[in-house]
């Protein structure tokens, strides 16, 4: 009988009060208030919508209810008519009345609320391995991330050419000192949404051993939308004379020079952005332009002669880099507990830039960040 209830049942989600304001477009679980008669057969392909249903429903966002196929429950009714009816022509009998009665509470009342309670809980040990299963799989291969490196050889370059050394030469001292791999001062930098027409955007800087330099906030870092020519207008110049700053365009340009002046100051070589909205593209030009701009002013200062004689030995800067960063650990990172205790009273967000330079720097470290020393707390 549960296995045909499984078969042909349906799972509904209801809106609460609570629900209607909360569970917009923009709220992760938007897809609960979806759910319309949904077999549980399909809950096979989609295990975590049934987690995401429970957490709703615990939140008091939506109420669930399961409907069985009337006809399912009919046969079932009929199938224990067979066992317990003595007579079953003669079914006018008082007491054949008496246990169809008994039949039709035992279903609707008990088995059936009985029943469906198990596949509820069955689904949920589905739901969670399910889950648990595809969080092996991506903190696998996490496992497996080398570090970010700025040579074109890759990270295992230097790896395979010690190994090709070593058989070359046929042996290899226990004294033999290992080149560390190249270090790289990272910053972080992730945008957050405030309301509909402002944003900040974030910042941390590691150095070359994952400790943290500085921390800033810009709230005016991305340029501001270009304003329409309205023509015909006695305030605005027909002469070709530029407009003067409005004060977002002025906050822009210190914003930007407050950036250049941090990539110097600290020598950074990599920016990684975190990937956590769509606007994060603009970021990641915004940072791209930036690093060009340092680039061009670097190169400019080669080119000039200082000095009596004329000239000076260039210094050697690389380019900036910027690259895409993925918010999976520093997000758990910023909500654990080893977060807590090497990060007091400072903002999720810090916590969540900080992160993410590390995680380019040195992703197995990051990865047992994530843990503490103290079992109860993970």
């Amino acid at each position: 009988m549960k296995n045909n209830i499984r078969e042909h049942a349906t799972v509904t989600t209801v809106l609460t009060e609570q629900g209607k304001k909360d569970l917009d477009l923009f709220h992760p679980s938007y897809r609960v208030k979806c759910v319309r008669d949904l077999p549980l057969g399909k809950l096979m392909d989609q295990n975590d919508l049934y987690l995401d249903i429970l957490q709703c429903e615990k939140a008091g966002l939506v109420t669930v209810s399961f409907k069985v196929d009337p006809v399912v429950q009919q046969n079932f009714k009929y199938f224990l008519s067979s066992l317990y009816m003595q007579d079953h022509e003669g079914s006018r009998d008082s007491w054949n009345i008496l246990r169809t009665e008994i039949i039709e509470l035992l279903v609707e009342k008990l088995l059936m609320r009985e029943l469906i309670a198990e596949l509820r809980e069955e689904i949920k040990e589905e739901a969670e391995a399910f889950v648990i299963a595809k969080c092996k799989e991506v903190y696998r291969r996490l496992l497996m991330t080398g570090p970010f490196t700025t040579k074109e050889g890759g990270p295992g370059e230097d790896l395979r050419h010690r190994e090709e050394e070593t058989k070359r030469q046929g042996w290899k001292t226990d004294n033999e000192i290992v080149k560390d791999r190249e270090r790289l001062v990272v910053m972080g930098a992730i945008m957050h949404q405030i309301d509909a027409n402002n944003y900040v955007v974030t910042v941390a800087i590691v150095d070359k051993y994952g400790e943290l330099v500085q921390t800033r906030d810009f709230m005016r870092l991305l340029p501001p939308r270009k304003r329409p020519i309205q023509a015909g207008r006695d305030d605005v110049p027909m002469d070709g004379r530029p407009q003067p700053k409005t004060d977002e365009e002025t906050q822009h340009e210190q914003d930007k020079k407050k950036l250049i002046k941090l990539l110097e100051e600290y020598q950074v070589d990599i920016i990684t952005v975190a990937a956590n909205c769509l606007d994060a593209r603009n970021l990641k030009r915004c940072l791209e332009s930036i690093a060009g701009e340092l680039k061009n002013q670097v190169a400019t200062q080669e080119d000039e002669p200082r000095g009596k004689k004329g000239h000076v030995e260039p210094t050697v800067r690389k380019e900036v880099l910027t690259i895409w960063g993925s918010t999976e650990v520093p997000k758990l990172f910023s909500m654990s507990h080893n977060s807590q205790r090497l990060h007091k009273n400072m903002q999720q967000m810090y916590k969540q830039a900080i992160s993410l330079a590390r995680f380019e720097q040195d992703p197995l470290t990051e990865l047992l960040n994530l843990w503490s020393p103290i079992t109860a707390e993970n």
